[in-house]
């Protein structure tokens, strides 16, 4: 059953993996609109796992213990992979894009409308016929326009001759319209916006075409993808075709990074002995690692170098140094640890019939957190014993150390570990636990050996193998 701080922490993040997701979708409404979110969201996502990738892979790189060349090499070959991918995603495709464009403005084209008109100059006469015209300024406005009767004048002398506006001594009639037609008699331009609210796009067309339109009207536009600048109202075939200056970089890095792997292969890393791939510590004349001598037992141990020594030896080194110090303090230690599970309890010590609980956290960045307080918790109500005791080096947040003061648990630091080890040991025995040239099976507690090699990564490994298959690769090469 889960703790109330855990199902806290389970929620805070659902909270925001909810939030990142909802931001994503809103990042990829703004920048494809409706037409084009599916696409954008699919380029956020694949945006986003892409970088968390890099950055996993880049951190796993520099922090592993391969040689220089070796870690150079890997990240120009990664950067390779980055650089081909981005050229296959913008290398220009062999259509031009399509998108939807808005109407946001028309101007013209103009236009003249040209209406006949029947009137009769007197009751007995013939009907004769005037034409009368008039200008738009749009041709929408002159399809539009419908003509209706209206009063003319005519001059009696000359019935030819009409006007549309009163003169004196003119006659008027009645006019009774006839056919109107319309003749366009200049080119319109209408506004477009391409895109999306957040990154849209101005263009224009220009043409008889855009007395089809009307402010707000969508169509679909090509846009050409090696200029973005050029629009077409018709699909189009792109003429420029891929850019290949990004695939010749690509393979440049790839080269690069290879010849780099070749030479981090040809050359010994930091932690790797040049005169044996395998180092016993029944063979003292091997030249790796240095054994002790009396020079080394007899070095003045600071409380300094002794916190610097804890977080050089391994974390089954630190369990048995730590055994030692509650050993050297009257306890009688049991040890629960090493490579088997241990149920959140690393040591059992009792003094005079009370019994507790030690946990040893060889952390040389990570601090302890309540999790790991409550857990300790747990094992003490398992043993059922009352007190109980964690070991760190780095540290423990502020809830770590209520909870622990709550529960009769002590936290102990490095620093602390270090003074208390000063006082309790003379330098020898410093020497044998803090440099010691021997490591021990974390599962058999037979002798490690040193196996290294340039095809993989050195480690001490149990001289019992393949019977066992213990090993240490965080136990450092000193």
């Amino acid at each position: 059953m889960t703790s109330r701080s855990e199902r806290r922490e389970a929620a805070r993040f659902e909270a925001i993996v909810k939030l990142a997701f909802l931001g994503i979708v809103i990042v990829a409404l703004l920048i494809g609109g409706v037409s084009g979110f599916a696409g954008a969201l699919t380029a956020l996502v694949v945006f986003a796992l892409v970088g968390a990738a890099t950055v996993v892979a880049s951190f796993l790189i520099l922090k592993s213990r391969l040689v220089a060349w070796k870690k150079v090499g890997l990240m120009l070959i990664l950067a390779a992979l980055l650089t081909a991918a981005y050229w296959h995603m913008a290398r220009a495709p062999r259509q031009w894009r399509e998108e939807r464009a808005t109407v946001v403005a028309i101007n013209g084209p103009t236009a003249v409308t040209e209406t006949d008109y029947y009137f009769r100059p007197d009751a007995r006469g013939a009907e004769m016929v005037v034409t009368q015209s008039k200008s738009w300024a749009r041709l929408s406005e002159a399809n539009r326009y419908r003509a209706g009767p209206i009063t003319l004048y005519f001059n009696p002398a000359d019935p030819s001759e009409v006007v549309f506006e009163p003169r004196e001594g003119w006659m008027r009639a009645p006019g009774r319209p006839g056919a109107t037609r319309v003749r366009v008699t200049g080119v319109g331009t209408a506004t477009l916006r391409v895109g999306s609210l957040l990154f849209p796009t101005t263009a224009t067309t220009t043409g008889p075409h855009v007395a089809d339109y009307a402010v707000g009207t969508t169509l679909p536009v090509w846009i050409n993808p090696t200029s973005e600048t050029e629009m077409s109202l018709r699909p189009r075939v792109t003429d420029s075709g891929p850019r290949y200056d990004l695939a010749a970089l690509a393979g440049v890095l790839a080269l690069a990074g290879v010849g780099a792997l070749v030479l981090g292969s040809r050359s010994p890393g930091p932690d790797t002995p040049t005169n044996a791939s395998v180092h016993s510590p029944q063979n003292p004349t091997s030249a790796y690692p240095p054994h002790l001598g009396a020079a080394a037992i007899a070095a003045p141990w600071t409380v300094e170098l002794v916190r610097r020594r804890l977080d050089e030896i391994d974390w089954y080194q630190f369990e048995k140094f730590c055994a030692a110090l509650l050993a050297a303090d009257g306890f009688q230690v049991t040890r629960q640890g090493g490579a088997h599970p241990d149920g959140g309890v690393d040591l059992i010590v009792e003094q005079q019939g009370t019994r507790a609980l030690i946990q040893c956290k060889h952390w040389r960045t990570w601090v302890v957190q309540e999790r790991v307080v409550r857990e300790m918790l747990g094992a003490m109500t398992h043993f059922g014993v009352k007190q109980g005791a964690i070991y760190t080096l780095k540290g423990w947040t502020k809830p770590a150390e209520t909870f622990a003061a709550q529960h009769a648990i002590t936290l102990v630091n490095g620093d602390e570990l270090a003074q208390s080890a000063s006082v309790q040991f003379d330098p020898a025995r410093l020497a044998q636990l803090l440099e010691a040239t021997e490591h021990h099976c974390p599962k058999c507690e037979a002798l490690m050996v040193w196996r290294a090699s340039s095809s993989f990564k050195p480690f001490w490994g149990c001289s019992r193998y393949p019977q066992c298959n213990g090993k240490l690769e965080h136990a450092g090469a000193r």
